[in-house]
């Protein structure tokens, strides 16, 4: 290992000097907890089978009227990431510096709130406003100077207290970059950010005004914009990774939540920083990505335990069910959210006392099921890797006709069968997003085991026996190259309706051109065909074996040994009711219920299992 790599995630989870570390956590708000309650609240998340433990470190309740930090008291950092190695956890901080939602200004300080110099500007030149209750605030830029100079200073604090705590020898292993969820709601093309260091950096980037409308004559500026836009946070996270490595933490871990299909690393897209390793995005932006995992490795993932009082409450069932359904999707790792209960939240997997809750027991339960089984060790098995092509989605972000309306609001009034795309002027837009949720709706159909991966991905290290690209009249230059060399390769590749002339910019494809030597074609008539569609998907991976037969709605996922036996089934009910799901398993296959251990019975060939509404089994191979 290289010296300067003191942690780093892989496919398993931590790897801390010669040892590897599970990534289960829960988050600990340690200055919302009395210093008196901290050691038996982390010995409990210790007890329940958590191996780390999130502190966040929140920028607006350590900073000091005036200047100046404070780390006394209840804020004693140090003594926090003391305590939790003193109860055998290891240490994720959580540096934001926008991750605190159910923080006033999202944990940010009130002079970075109230320095005009700092705020992200609309297009109309004003400030842009987080709506968030109970107080909304203006954003920062995150291409502000000012705003990078004053996050420094935090950051040099927080190391001074880490840097003789870090691992490999002390408990400190991971540090959370986040810009922040607020974003989300200011996302709309022509929205962000018109700061003068953001507008100077596009500048720099394509030497043209940024667009602050949709022009039909500027579409490839426009789409152009909204992807540079898009990338705001990886420029950000760069910036903020520097100065971390500037104050002693460089070689710690990095996660942060990324956009669910991150940028291409090419001349005009910023990557994440290589030491950031990306949590999985929590806001798909298509019903592609709302159901099924992308392909990301290593996958972590944030789980709810409790809920914020600031939106719709869940129960515990429902977020059981969440936790089952991000292990089918490939989870390797998670953070539970909140570990300890306190105020600002409701519920938790620990009380303020210490003392576990039900949701802890049944959490601890389920830590317990995934070490005695070993499920990070196993594979989920990937038959079809859904390439989720991108170009067109930008140019109908760019030509949306209520920019900046974010899409995230308009998925919400349900527009018609495209979504936030039926009000685009592109006239491909709607188009793209019908093929593309067609497509996901027939491999869920024909049972295929299917990931969508996004298309900045190493295509060539993903172990599917084929890759389906739904493409109309553009595709990203990269990603055409990128099947080009799969056919090459003899790896099944599958694209259309339509082969691409254009680039993501509107540029014609000119050398490029060419569609795969040897790659199949989508039928145009399959979108008003879903199950002949299906059944075309379904013949690119024929299998008879682990999959649903009926009814409608139910899905299945295996994960196989290194050995390529399946020893691991997870059995879903996506629809609102009550099911009985027909599995077809191999005859004299062995089963039993990965939590409890009870056998599960088969005959012939066949597993029957009732399912409640929205609800996942998991099932152990013998």
């Amino acid at each position: 290992m290289e010296e300067h790599r003191r942690t780093h995630l892989d496919d398993r989870g931590l790897i801390v000097g010669d040892r590897a570390l599970p990534w289960w956590s829960a988050t600990f708000a340690y200055a919302r907890t009395p210093r008196a309650a901290w050691p038996r609240a982390l010995a409990a998340l210790r007890g329940l089978g958590l191996t780390l433990v999130e502190l966040p470190v929140t920028w607006g309740v350590h900073a000091r009227r005036g200047g100046g930090f404070d780390g006394s008291g209840d804020r004693d950092l140090g003594a926090a990431i003391d305590a939790a190695a003193a109860a055998g956890l290891a240490v994720c901080l959580e540096l934001g510096p926008l991750a605190a939602l159910e923080e006033t200004f999202a944990g940010l300080p009130d002079h970075v709130v109230r320095d005009e110099a700092m705020w992200a500007r609309a297009a109309h030149g004003g400030p842009a406003f987080a709506p968030l209750v109970p107080r909304a605030f203006p954003l920062p830029s995150l291409a502000s100077a000012a705003f990078t100079d004053a996050l420094a200073a935090f950051y040099q604090w927080v190391a001074a207290i880490a840097v003789p705590r870090l691992a490999p020898d002390g408990p400190v292993v991971a540090i959370g970059l986040d810009a922040g969820r607020p974003y989300l709601a200011r996302s709309g093309a022509y929205d962000l950010d018109y700061h003068p260091d953001a507008i100077a950096a596009w500048r720099a980037h394509r030497d043209v005004e940024p667009p602050r409308r949709f022009a039909a004559d500027e579409a490839a500026t426009c789409a152009a914009w909204v992807r540079w836009n898009g990338q705001a946070a990886a420029r950000a996270a760069a910036r903020w990774s520097a100065i971390l490595d500037e104050a002693g933490l460089a070689g710690v871990a990095r996660v942060g939540v990324a956009p669910t299909l991150a940028p291409r690393d090419d001349d005009d897209a910023t990557p994440w920083p290589r030491q950031v390793d990306l949590a999985s995005g929590t806001q798909p932006t298509t019903a592609i990505a709302a159901r099924v995992q992308a392909a990301r490795a290593p996958h972590l993932v944030r789980l709810p335990a409790g809920h914020s009082p600031l939106f719709a409450p869940t129960t515990d069932d429902d977020r059981a069910a969440i936790a089952l359904a991000a292990l089918a999707a490939g989870a390797r790792g998670a953070t539970w959210i909140a570990g300890v209960a306190r105020d600002r939240w409701i519920g938790g997997l620990v009380d303020a006392a210490g003392a576990v809750t039900a949701e802890g027991r049944r959490v601890g339960a389920l830590l317990a099921a995934i070490a005695r089984h070993d499920l990070p060790g196993l594979r989920r098995v990937v038959d079809v890797a859904l390439i989720a092509a991108r170009a067109d989605a930008r140019v109908a972000r760019a030509s949306s006709l209520v920019a900046p309306v974010p899409p995230v609001a308009l998925e919400l009034l349900g527009l018609g069968p495209a979504g936030a795309a039926e009000l685009c002027a592109d006239a491909d837009a709607p188009r793209a997003r019908r093929w593309a949720d067609a497509i996901a709706d027939a491999l869920e159909l024909g049972q295929v085991a299917a990931a969508v991966v996004a298309e900045d991905a190493d295509l060539a290290a993903i172990p599917a026996r084929a890759f389906v690209a739904p493409t109309l009249r553009r595709i990203d230059r990269g990603l055409w190259r990128a099947l080009h060399r799969l056919a090459a390769d003899r790896r099944v590749v599958v694209f259309g309706p339509d082969a691409p002339t254009l680039d993501e910019l509107d540029q014609p494809l000119g050398d490029d051109l060419a569609p795969p030597r040897r790659a199949g074609r989508m039928r145009p008539g399959s979108l008003d065909d879903l199950a002949g569609l299906a059944a075309d998907l379904a013949a690119l991976a024929p299998r008879d074996e682990w999959i649903a037969t009926r009814p409608a709605g139910v899905a299945t996922a295996s994960f196989a040994a290194h050995d390529g036996r399946v020893r691991a089934l997870f059995v879903a009910n996506r629809t609102a009711r009550a099911v009985r799901a027909i599995v077809a398993v191999p005859v004299g296959a062995a089963l039993r219920d990965a939590l409890t251990d009870a056998p599960v019975a088969t005959v012939d060939g066949t597993l029957a299992l009732d399912l409640p509404a929205h609800a996942t089994r998991w099932l152990i191979v013998d």
